[in-house]
């Protein structure tokens, strides 16, 4: 019967000591005058991931992807892959930009659409007719000038995102 409140006194210390190592209690006041802004933890980097996703899909990477930002504010991860199955196949740029919606992402695609229309290309719809994306084209000047834009949903950044593949 004895040994009762000397292990409450125990379990009462542990408890005391499990508090101050959490942070939960302190012998400070709180000051409003000195109060530290919580830290914004750094965006991801993708790199790594989209390195991993081209050679699983059987591509070489010529160079690995990259992030920056544009002038959008959106990250963008650029690479450049040659597809392993194709021996001699010049390189292609590929770029990643992660937009903020889906309508962003609608916009840049169509603004890629437009823009390579109107710098010659030819539409070659048969090209990704079997693609699983809504938002994609390809279309060429000639053989050795290709591009693709395709955009989508990717779970794997949570983000609405832009690809496009030029051939260099």
């Amino acid at each position: 019967m004895q040994l009762k409140p000397i292990t409450a006194i125990v379990v009462l210390l542990l408890v005391v000591a499990s508090l101050l190592v959490a942070g939960c209690t302190s012998n400070k006041s709180p000051s409003s005058s000195t109060s530290t802004p919580t830290p914004i933890p750094a965006q991801a980097d993708y790199s790594s991931f989209f390195d991993w996703s081209y050679r699983a899909g059987g591509f070489f990477l010529d160079t690995p992807f990259t992030k920056s930002t544009n002038v959008r504010g959106n990250d963008v991860y650029m690479g450049s892959i040659r597809n392993t199955s194709l021996p001699g196949q010049k390189g292609v740029t590929v770029v990643e930009e992660l937009t903020n919606s889906q309508t962003e992402a609608k916009q840049l695609y169509d603004k890629y659409v437009s823009n390579k229309l109107s710098e010659g290309y030819t539409s070659y719809p048969q090209e990704v007719a079997n693609w699983k994306y809504d938002g994609k084209w390809f279309g060429a000047t000639d053989p050795t000038h290709q591009f693709y834009v395709l955009y989508r949903y990717s779970t794997d950044v949570n983000s609405w995102v832009v690809t496009t593949q030029a051939s260099n």
